[in-house]
């Protein structure tokens, strides 16, 4: 062997574990107050909850193998619902080429069943017209990303072929859906009057559109630790082909659903409507309406005067001293309250009886 074909092996045996791969992308999107924000905190293995502030939201993940060699680094970035979205998308997944080297996690609030669909529908919308407007692609590079990601699709699954109902609706983009506060769902169920058939009409409902747009779905709780970690798993393992021992395909479960890209079909998704059958809808909970507007209505001046005047009256008849002393405090402490300090002339019990008796409107009995 000569000296340039040594090198030349040497160079090929070393490369995978020294040269860093180009930048991978992961962007999550989701509605405000979904539990978006924490779980990136335990995605990124930081505790507590990372605030972004407005807008668009920025952070890096540094990869590895399992021999410890570096892979790359990737970026994940966290669209702000309250923001304009356009601009933040198009940071985030700027051209073609991004795009197909990205993740787009779709993050949806279990606790909220009945909205669930809507959300989804909403952020699939947003990557459309990010795609198909915003990046101004041409038909054939539309085309092309259908035809790279329904190659990706069958090879995750080991199909030859599409099965039936998968990918009727090719973004050409790979999508997580994600079911945050999964440990909620159940609860909410039972607090709205719901059965545990509501969560599985739920369940079917998600697995279908994902099955029409190709999208894996994972069920996740950041209460539940390994929900999170199958999630950071499973998107470096196809980013980074990341090899993981907890990326194991669960179809049956409630609150750690995990079924990736390939896995699922028709027949898995209507195993569902065995038995019992499922409900017609999740119904949506009426609304408690609350009256912070209260109209309080001020009591009548002559009204109120003739209250304070008989319990003054009554105070007096029972301690006739310590009733004398309580309004010769009350009258100094007026005194002394005016303003710039001045002191003001007492008023005399005469005094203030001919006000009291000629308030207007009506009279009141005299103190005497």
């Amino acid at each position: 062997m000569s000296i340039d074909e040594l090198w030349a092996t040497i160079l090929k045996q070393s490369s995978p574990s020294t040269a860093v791969s180009s930048s991978k992308t992961v962007v999550f999107l989701g509605d405000s107050l979904c539990g978006k924000r924490t779980l990136l905190s335990k995605f990124c293995g930081q505790d507590g909850e990372i605030y972004r502030g407005h807008g668009l939201g920025y952070d890096y993940l540094p990869v590895k193998s399992k021999d410890d060699d570096d892979l790359g680094q990737l970026s994940i970035y966290s669209i702000d619902a309250a923001a304009p979205l356009r601009a933040q998308i198009k940071a985030a997944l700027p051209n073609k080429s991004t795009l197909e080297d990205s993740i787009i996690v779709i993050a949806v609030d279990l606790s909220k069943p009945w909205l669930v669909l809507e959300c989804l529908a909403k952020w699939i919308k947003e990557v459309k017209e990010h795609k198909d407007q915003w990046l101004e692609l041409s038909g054939g590079e539309r085309n092309d990303m259908a035809d790279n990601f329904q190659k990706k699709w069958l090879k995750a699954g080991q199909f030859e072929e599409l099965p039936e109902g998968a990918l009727s609706d090719n973004l050409g983009v790979e999508i997580v859906v994600v079911g945050l506060k999964s440990d909620a769902l159940q609860g909410v169920l039972n607090d709205e009057g719901m059965t545990e058939k509501h969560a599985d009409l739920l369940q079917f409902q998600l697995r279908k559109k994902c099955l029409e747009i190709g999208a894996s779905l994972i069920y996740a709780s950041v209460k539940e630790p390994r929900t999170v970690e199958t999630l950071k798993a499973y998107v470096l393992k196809r980013l980074y082909d990341v090899e993981s021992d907890i990326l194991q395909a669960r179809g049956v479960s409630r609150e750690a659903l995990f079924i990736p890209i390939g896995w699922e079909s028709e027949k898995r998704v209507n195993l569902l409507q065995e038995g019992a059958g499922l409900p017609d809808e999740i119904p949506i909970p009426q609304q408690k309406i609350y009256n912070f507007e209260q109209e309080i209505e001020p009591e009548d001046e002559q009204k109120s005067l003739q209250r304070v005047a008989e319990i003054l009256e009554q105070a007096a008849s029972k301690n006739p001293t310590a009733a004398a002393a309580m309004t010769k405090s009350r009258l100094n402490s007026s005194a002394s309250a005016s303003p710039g300090g001045a002191q003001l002339p007492r008023p005399s019990a005469a005094g203030l009886n001919a006000s009291i008796s000629g308030s207007p409107g009506g009279k009141v009995r005299k103190l005497t």
